[in-house]
């Protein structure tokens, strides 16, 4: 069985995981990357 590398964050990663084991792969999960809302510092926002 090939085994791919999945590196996409979450909500995506799982579904892509199981689009890939449904094709017949072996997903293993390692997200890389996690987005983050920061709060706005309206003293440093340039206009």
């Amino acid at each position: 069985m090939r085994r791919l590398l999945v590196t996409r964050p979450e909500p995506g990663a799982s579904r892509t995981a199981q689009r890939l084991e449904d094709l017949g792969f072996k997903a293993i999960l390692l997200p890389l990357t996690e987005t983050v809302a920061l709060p706005a510092d309206a003293d440093r926002v340039a206009y």
